[in-house]
Order: C-alpha cells, then sequence, then structure tokens
C-alpha cells in the first residue's frame, strides 16, 4: 500500500544528509564497535577460505543489483572470522574509504562469522550475504559517517526486508 505522509517523512529525514549528527544520541554505529575503515587499513583482497563463499555472493550481489536497479559500483572483499559467544551475529558489513569516511564508501568488506550455525544452511546463507550487501549499497548512497549514524528501522529493515524478499526459504 501507499505510504501515509507521517511514514513519507520519517523516511525523509532518515535519508536527509544534513541531518544533525546528534539526533540519533546514544545509537550504536552498526555492526557495533566497527565503522568505516581508511585506505592502507583496509581489507583490499578476500580472506584466506574466503574462495568457497565468492560464487554465492556474486550471486546474491546480481539479484539485489537487478532488484534495486542499479550495481553497486565498488567492490566487495570476503573475510572470515569467529562470532563472540553470547552474540547471534553470524556476518557483518563494514565500508571502506580510499580518503575519508565524509563520502561515499569505495569498498566494502563482509566478514562471515565462520561458527555460527545459520550458515550450514544455504538459503539462510544467501539470506544474511544479501542482508549485508544491502549495507554495502547503503554506504555508497550517504556519506558513510551519515549512513553509519541513520537509525536502526532504516538501516537493519531495509536489510532485513531485502534478504528475505530475495531468498524467502530463508
Amino acid at each position: 500500500g501507499a505510504l501515509t505522509d507521517e511514514e513519507r517523512a520519517a523516511i525523509d529525514a532518515a535519508l536527509d544528509p544534513d541531518r544533525a549528527a546528534g539526533s540519533s544520541a546514544g545509537r550504536q554505529p552498526l555492526g557495533g564497535d566497527r565503522g568505516c575503515t581508511i585506505d592502507n587499513a583496509g581489507v583490499s583482497e578476500d580472506g584466506e577460505g574466503a574462495e568457497e563463499y565468492r560464487p554465492i555472493l556474486e550471486q546474491e550481489l546480481a539479484k539485489l543489483e537487478q532488484a534495486l536497479g542499479r550495481p553497486l559500483g565498488i567492490p566487495v572483499y570476503i573475510t572470515l572470522g569467529l562470532g563472540k559467544s553470547g552474540s547471534d551475529t553470524a556476518a557483518w558489513a563494514s565500508p571502506q574509504s580510499s580518503t575519508d569516511c565524509a563520502g561515499p564508501a569505495t569498498s566494502c568488506r563482509v566478514e562471515i562469522l565462520v561458527n555460527r550455525e545459520a550458515l550450514s544452511d544455504e538459503a539462510q546463507l544467501r539470506a544474511i550475504l544479501s542482508h549485508e550487501l544491502v549495507h554495502c549499497f547503503q554506504f555508497t548512497w550517504l556519506p558513510v559517517n551519515v549512513a553509519l549514524g541513520r537509525p536502526d528501522w532504516f538501516m537493519e529493515g531495509f536489510a532485513d526486508f531485502a534478504g528475505a524478499q530475495l531468498n524467502p526459504t530463508a
């Protein structure tokens, strides 16, 4: 259905790059303590063991690009890690910039936490990767520092929705 005026205003406010930085007071940056990585500290190639995930990530990226009607336009690098005990996070996306984080991302890193049970189901893995790739897109639509300050309902809600729409069996 159509959005109400109030819903439209909330979306417009979330996308406004001039919105005051303090308006999401108390909100953690997307991905907890992970923020934007600059230049040499960034990842510029897939990590060891990522080759088994690359074809799936590329397939999910192609589906997402088709659904959104535009290419991502930046490289995505895959790294593998281990999730912390007590957390159910299976992956996370991190924006990277060749210069500074006041502009859109110039690459994106997706870290897959290989000790998560959700990754053993291919449909679930695809939904997780689609979700993280949405974040990569979000980091190209707005300056990274602005995107990281957007409310969870916008950043995570859109990523959850896209992951579920593109992978309905997950």
